[in-house]
């Protein structure tokens, strides 16, 4: 290839944006899990792996694993990006792999972290609400695992022991939260108020069960 446009500096010149373009697109996508894909079983088995080491799926059966390792999709967050955004639909469940989010509320407000090993979304995705805060990227990058709310039923439906510990998860979760919004003694708790409570309960919950 070299030999044949390196006479031509036009050429080259496309030829070197193209790759350029590649390797950016590389890095920000990381790999996308798809059946179909060349490489994808290679792509697989690195999702197996992560998936086994998040502590909600580590006693899942293999099975179960190799379904949603063909369904997940892994993404690239950088700094400062919402991976999700307040009152979007609730589409997808996310699991972090590695590095950390900010929970920021609509007024821009920061209620809470999460780290790596931590999952967000199945509330709003296993009980149809809208998002109530958006997700920002705190460190340098932010690697996550992204499953889809159709992916996301489908896997689960062969599998009711594992349908069970998500909805089980979303229902306590979303029972505590209920709660919390219950008037306090010096009267209703406000709409901001609400959202620091529910985020606070969620990160320290996970963090408690791992």
């Amino acid at each position: 290839m070299d030999e044949a446009i390196g006479d031509n500096p036009d050429v080259q010149k496309i030829v070197d944006e193209f790759a350029k373009d590649k390797q950016s697109w590389w890095k920000q996508q990381q790999y996308v899990i798809e059946q179909e894909k060349f490489g994808a079983e290679f792509s697989q088995n690195i999702a197996r792996k992560d998936i086994k080491k998040l502590a909600i799926f580590a006693s899942a059966p293999d099975a179960f694993v190799e379904s949603l390792a063909m369904k997940v999709k892994s993404l690239v967050y950088k700094v400062g990006q919402n991976i999700v955004n307040a009152n979007d639909p609730s589409d997808a469940i996310y699991f972090i792999l590695g590095g950390e989010v900010e929970v920021v509320g609509v007024d821009g407000t920061v209620y809470a972290e999460m780290p790596s090993g931590a999952f967000f979304g199945e509330v709003g995705v296993l009980l149809d609400i809208n998002r109530t805060a958006s997700i920002r990227v705190k460190s340098d990058q932010v690697y996550v695992f992204e499953l889809s709310k159709v992916d996301l039923h489908d896997v689960v439906s062969a599998y009711p022991i594992m349908k069970d510990t998500l909805k089980t998860a979303a229902d306590e979760r979303y029972a505590l939260v209920k709660k919390r919004e219950e008037p306090h003694s010096s009267g209703n708790i406000t709409s901001e108020e609400k959202h620091i409570e529910q985020f606070d309960m969620e990160v320290a919950g996970q963090s408690l069960g791992k």
